[in-house]
Protein backbone atom coordinates (compact mmCIF):
# COMPACT_ATOMS: atom_id res chain seq x y z
CA UNK A 1 0.00 0.00 0.00
CA UNK A 2 2.73 2.45 0.98
CA UNK A 3 4.70 1.70 -2.19
CA UNK A 4 1.68 2.46 -4.34
CA UNK A 5 1.10 5.73 -2.52
CA UNK A 6 4.75 6.69 -2.89
CA UNK A 7 4.66 6.04 -6.65
CA UNK A 8 1.52 8.13 -6.98
CA UNK A 9 3.31 10.99 -5.24
CA UNK A 10 5.25 11.67 -8.42
CA UNK A 11 1.99 12.86 -9.99
CA UNK A 12 0.50 14.70 -7.04
CA UNK A 13 3.24 15.06 -4.49
CA UNK A 14 1.59 17.38 -2.02
CA UNK A 15 -1.65 15.41 -1.63
CA UNK A 16 0.07 12.02 -1.41
CA UNK A 17 2.57 13.18 1.16
CA UNK A 18 -0.34 14.13 3.39
CA UNK A 19 -2.05 10.75 2.81
CA UNK A 20 1.13 8.82 3.63
CA UNK A 21 1.66 10.87 6.75
CA UNK A 22 -1.95 10.19 7.77
CA UNK A 23 -1.63 6.41 7.36
CA UNK A 24 1.60 6.30 9.31
CA UNK A 25 0.05 8.49 12.00
CA UNK A 26 -2.80 6.02 12.43
CA UNK A 27 -0.88 2.75 12.70
CA UNK A 28 2.62 3.71 13.72
CA UNK A 29 2.71 6.87 15.75
CA UNK A 30 1.53 5.52 19.08
CA UNK A 31 4.28 4.31 21.38
CA UNK A 32 2.06 2.15 23.55
CA UNK A 33 -1.28 0.35 23.52
CA UNK A 34 -3.45 -1.09 26.27
CA UNK A 35 -4.75 -4.65 25.77
CA UNK A 36 -6.72 -6.49 28.47
CA UNK A 37 -5.91 -3.68 30.89
CA UNK A 38 -2.15 -4.09 30.41
CA UNK A 39 0.13 -1.54 28.74
CA UNK A 40 2.46 -2.61 25.93
CA UNK A 41 5.29 -0.62 24.36
CA UNK A 42 5.28 -0.68 20.56
CA UNK A 43 8.70 -1.42 19.06
CA UNK A 44 10.06 -2.02 15.58
CA UNK A 45 7.91 -3.06 12.64
CA UNK A 46 8.61 -6.65 11.50
CA UNK A 47 5.95 -7.22 8.82
CA UNK A 48 3.25 -5.43 6.86
CA UNK A 49 0.29 -6.15 4.64
CA UNK A 50 -2.13 -4.11 2.57
CA UNK A 51 -3.93 -2.64 5.60
CA UNK A 52 -1.96 -4.00 8.53
CA UNK A 53 1.41 -3.77 10.25
CA UNK A 54 3.04 -6.14 12.73
CA UNK A 55 5.29 -4.83 15.48
CA UNK A 56 7.41 -6.28 18.24
CA UNK A 57 5.81 -5.11 21.47
CA UNK A 58 6.81 -5.42 25.11
CA UNK A 59 4.77 -5.65 28.27
CA UNK A 60 5.61 -2.76 30.58
CA UNK A 61 4.67 -4.95 33.56
CA UNK A 62 6.65 -8.13 32.81
CA UNK A 63 9.10 -7.11 30.07
CA UNK A 64 7.98 -10.05 27.94
CA UNK A 65 7.88 -9.56 24.16
CA UNK A 66 4.89 -10.19 21.92
CA UNK A 67 3.79 -9.56 18.34
CA UNK A 68 1.21 -6.82 17.80
CA UNK A 69 -0.79 -6.77 14.57
CA UNK A 70 -2.42 -3.39 13.93
CA UNK A 71 -5.19 -3.36 11.32
CA UNK A 72 -6.70 -0.18 9.91
CA UNK A 73 -10.36 -0.39 8.88
CA UNK A 74 -12.53 2.27 7.27
CA UNK A 75 -15.55 0.36 5.93
CA UNK A 76 -18.20 -1.91 7.39
CA UNK A 77 -16.85 -4.85 5.36
CA UNK A 78 -13.32 -4.33 6.65
CA UNK A 79 -14.53 -4.21 10.25
CA UNK A 80 -16.55 -7.39 9.71
CA UNK A 81 -13.42 -9.05 8.34
CA UNK A 82 -11.42 -8.16 11.45
CA UNK A 83 -14.22 -9.37 13.72
CA UNK A 84 -14.34 -12.65 11.82
CA UNK A 85 -10.57 -13.14 12.17
CA UNK A 86 -10.88 -12.56 15.93
CA UNK A 87 -13.79 -15.01 16.15
CA UNK A 88 -11.81 -17.78 14.44
CA UNK A 89 -8.84 -17.24 16.77
CA UNK A 90 -11.05 -17.34 19.84
CA UNK A 91 -12.72 -20.57 18.69
CA UNK A 92 -9.55 -22.66 18.91
CA UNK A 93 -6.87 -23.40 21.48
CA UNK A 94 -4.17 -25.63 20.00
CA UNK A 95 -0.35 -25.53 20.15
CA UNK A 96 -0.08 -25.51 16.35
CA UNK A 97 -2.53 -22.62 15.88
CA UNK A 98 -1.48 -19.03 16.60
CA UNK A 99 -2.97 -17.95 19.91
CA UNK A 100 -4.70 -14.60 20.27
CA UNK A 101 -4.00 -13.15 23.72
CA UNK A 102 -6.28 -10.15 23.34
CA UNK A 103 -7.35 -7.24 21.17
CA UNK A 104 -8.49 -3.65 21.34
CA UNK A 105 -10.14 -1.35 18.79
CA UNK A 106 -9.52 2.41 18.83
CA UNK A 107 -11.36 5.07 16.84
CA UNK A 108 -9.06 7.54 15.05
CA UNK A 109 -9.60 11.04 13.76
CA UNK A 110 -11.31 10.86 10.38
CA UNK A 111 -13.49 7.86 11.20
CA UNK A 112 -10.97 5.06 10.74
CA UNK A 113 -10.56 2.31 13.32
CA UNK A 114 -7.33 0.58 14.32
CA UNK A 115 -7.66 -2.88 15.84
CA UNK A 116 -4.60 -4.22 17.66
CA UNK A 117 -4.28 -8.00 17.99
CA UNK A 118 -1.79 -9.36 20.53
CA UNK A 119 -0.02 -12.63 19.65
CA UNK A 120 2.99 -14.58 20.92
CA UNK A 121 6.24 -13.56 19.25
CA UNK A 122 7.56 -16.43 17.10
CA UNK A 123 11.23 -15.52 17.03
CA UNK A 124 12.25 -17.80 14.17
CA UNK A 125 9.93 -16.14 11.67
CA UNK A 126 7.98 -18.06 9.05
CA UNK A 127 8.79 -21.22 7.12
CA UNK A 128 8.99 -19.00 4.04
CA UNK A 129 11.79 -16.96 5.61
CA UNK A 130 13.52 -20.17 6.73
CA UNK A 131 13.41 -21.39 3.13
CA UNK A 132 14.83 -18.08 1.96
CA UNK A 133 17.74 -18.45 4.37
CA UNK A 134 18.46 -21.95 3.09
CA UNK A 135 18.26 -20.93 -0.57
CA UNK A 136 21.90 -19.77 -0.95
CA UNK A 137 23.09 -23.24 0.03
CA UNK A 138 21.82 -24.56 -3.33
CA UNK A 139 21.82 -28.13 -2.08
CA UNK A 140 18.73 -29.07 -4.09
CA UNK A 141 16.77 -29.97 -0.96
CA UNK A 142 15.81 -27.26 1.51
CA UNK A 143 14.23 -29.19 4.38
CA UNK A 144 15.00 -32.86 4.84
CA UNK A 145 12.23 -35.35 4.28
CA UNK A 146 11.85 -35.92 8.03
CA UNK A 147 11.72 -32.16 8.70
CA UNK A 148 9.10 -31.60 6.01
CA UNK A 149 6.94 -34.48 7.25
CA UNK A 150 7.20 -33.19 10.82
CA UNK A 151 6.10 -29.69 9.79
CA UNK A 152 3.27 -31.10 7.68
CA UNK A 153 2.06 -33.39 10.46
CA UNK A 154 1.93 -30.63 13.05
CA UNK A 155 0.19 -28.19 10.70
CA UNK A 156 -2.36 -30.93 10.00
CA UNK A 157 -2.92 -31.38 13.74
CA UNK A 158 -3.94 -27.74 13.97
CA UNK A 159 -5.89 -27.72 10.72
CA UNK A 160 -7.90 -30.71 11.90
CA UNK A 161 -9.77 -28.39 14.26
CA UNK A 162 -10.90 -26.27 11.31
CA UNK A 163 -12.20 -29.26 9.39
CA UNK A 164 -13.85 -30.84 12.45
CA UNK A 165 -15.62 -27.60 13.36
CA UNK A 166 -19.39 -27.54 12.93
CA UNK A 167 -19.92 -26.34 10.29
CA UNK A 168 -16.60 -27.34 8.74
CA UNK A 169 -14.20 -24.46 8.09
CA UNK A 170 -11.39 -24.24 5.57
CA UNK A 171 -8.29 -22.12 6.21
CA UNK A 172 -8.06 -21.30 2.46
CA UNK A 173 -4.49 -19.92 2.46
CA UNK A 174 -2.06 -22.56 3.70
CA UNK A 175 1.49 -21.76 2.59
CA UNK A 176 4.99 -21.52 4.14
CA UNK A 177 4.51 -17.78 4.68
CA UNK A 178 1.52 -18.48 6.94
CA UNK A 179 3.34 -20.97 9.16
CA UNK A 180 5.49 -19.47 11.94
CA UNK A 181 8.23 -21.21 13.90
CA UNK A 182 8.37 -20.62 17.64
CA UNK A 183 11.59 -20.56 19.69
CA UNK A 184 11.67 -24.38 19.75
CA UNK A 185 11.03 -24.75 16.02
CA UNK A 186 7.40 -25.79 16.41
CA UNK A 187 5.24 -24.80 13.40
CA UNK A 188 2.25 -22.58 14.15
CA UNK A 189 -0.44 -21.89 11.54
CA UNK A 190 -1.55 -18.26 11.34
CA UNK A 191 -3.56 -15.73 9.29
CA UNK A 192 -7.16 -16.79 9.89
CA UNK A 193 -8.71 -13.87 8.03
CA UNK A 194 -9.20 -15.99 4.92
CA UNK A 195 -11.03 -18.76 6.80
CA UNK A 196 -14.47 -19.55 5.40
CA UNK A 197 -17.25 -22.09 5.56
CA UNK A 198 -15.76 -25.12 3.79
CA UNK A 199 -18.79 -26.85 2.30
CA UNK A 200 -20.75 -24.76 -0.13
CA UNK A 201 -22.50 -25.31 -3.44
CA UNK A 202 -23.04 -22.19 -5.57
CA UNK A 203 -26.59 -22.20 -6.89
CA UNK A 204 -26.05 -19.81 -9.79
CA UNK A 205 -23.33 -18.56 -12.12
CA UNK A 206 -23.19 -15.22 -10.32
CA UNK A 207 -22.71 -16.93 -6.96
CA UNK A 208 -19.95 -19.11 -8.45
CA UNK A 209 -18.21 -16.03 -9.85
CA UNK A 210 -18.42 -14.33 -6.47
CA UNK A 211 -16.64 -17.28 -4.81
CA UNK A 212 -14.07 -17.35 -7.61
CA UNK A 213 -13.30 -13.65 -7.25
CA UNK A 214 -13.07 -13.98 -3.48
CA UNK A 215 -10.60 -16.86 -3.86
CA UNK A 216 -8.49 -14.81 -6.29
CA UNK A 217 -8.15 -12.11 -3.63
CA UNK A 218 -7.68 -14.30 -0.56
CA UNK A 219 -6.02 -17.57 -1.63
CA UNK A 220 -2.38 -17.40 -2.76
CA UNK A 221 -2.17 -18.58 -6.35
CA UNK A 222 0.59 -21.25 -6.16
CA UNK A 223 -1.28 -23.00 -3.33
CA UNK A 224 -4.85 -22.49 -4.57
CA UNK A 225 -6.90 -25.60 -5.32
CA UNK A 226 -7.85 -26.12 -9.01
CA UNK A 227 -11.59 -25.94 -8.32
CA UNK A 228 -11.17 -22.36 -7.11
CA UNK A 229 -9.74 -21.06 -10.38
CA UNK A 230 -12.98 -21.60 -12.28
CA UNK A 231 -15.81 -22.20 -9.84
CA UNK A 232 -18.84 -23.86 -11.41
CA UNK A 233 -22.44 -23.61 -10.25
CA UNK A 234 -23.99 -26.71 -8.68
CA UNK A 235 -20.51 -28.15 -7.95
CA UNK A 236 -19.83 -28.65 -4.24
CA UNK A 237 -16.73 -27.15 -2.66
CA UNK A 238 -15.33 -28.75 0.52
CA UNK A 239 -12.40 -28.57 2.91
CA UNK A 240 -10.45 -30.58 0.33
CA UNK A 241 -9.21 -27.21 -0.99
CA UNK A 242 -6.89 -27.20 2.04
CA UNK A 243 -5.61 -30.68 1.18
CA UNK A 244 -4.37 -29.44 -2.19
CA UNK A 245 -2.62 -26.54 -0.45
CA UNK A 246 -1.01 -28.96 2.00
CA UNK A 247 0.45 -30.95 -0.90
CA UNK A 248 1.97 -27.78 -2.36
CA UNK A 249 3.17 -26.83 1.13
CA UNK A 250 4.98 -30.15 1.50
CA UNK A 251 6.61 -29.91 -1.92
CA UNK A 252 7.67 -26.35 -1.24
CA UNK A 253 9.35 -27.40 2.00
CA UNK A 254 11.46 -29.92 0.15
CA UNK A 255 12.33 -27.96 -2.96
CA UNK A 256 11.65 -24.29 -2.08
CA UNK A 257 8.75 -22.12 -3.30
CA UNK A 258 9.02 -19.20 -5.66
CA UNK A 259 6.81 -16.22 -4.96
CA UNK A 260 3.42 -16.20 -6.61
CA UNK A 261 4.13 -13.19 -8.82
CA UNK A 262 6.47 -15.33 -10.94
CA UNK A 263 3.44 -17.18 -12.33
CA UNK A 264 0.67 -15.49 -14.22
CA UNK A 265 -2.94 -16.39 -13.58
CA UNK A 266 -3.45 -17.46 -17.20
CA UNK A 267 -0.43 -19.76 -17.11
CA UNK A 268 -1.62 -21.39 -13.90
CA UNK A 269 -5.17 -21.84 -15.17
CA UNK A 270 -3.96 -23.54 -18.36
CA UNK A 271 -1.85 -25.95 -16.33
CA UNK A 272 -4.81 -26.85 -14.12
CA UNK A 273 -7.33 -27.21 -16.93
CA UNK A 274 -5.08 -29.46 -19.00
CA UNK A 275 -4.08 -31.45 -15.90
CA UNK A 276 -0.44 -30.73 -16.71
CA UNK A 277 0.17 -29.24 -13.30
CA UNK A 278 3.74 -28.07 -12.77
CA UNK A 279 4.13 -27.14 -9.13
CA UNK A 280 5.22 -23.50 -8.98
CA UNK A 281 8.33 -23.91 -6.89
Amino acid sequence: MMKLLEETCDRSKGICERIIAYVYSIVGSRKCVVVNGEEFLIGRRIAEGAFSYVYVTQSKRTGKHFALKRIITQTKEQRQGVNWEIQVHETFNHPNLLKLYGFVTERQNGGADVTSLLFPLCTRGSLESALQRKRPQKSGVFFTESESIRYLNQVCEGLKLFHNHSPAWAHMDIKPGNVLLDSRGKPVLMDFGSTSIARKTPKSRSEALHIQEWAAENCSMPYRAPELFEVKSQVKLTESVDIWSLGCFLYGGLFFSLKSHTHTRTHTQIQVRTRIWILPF
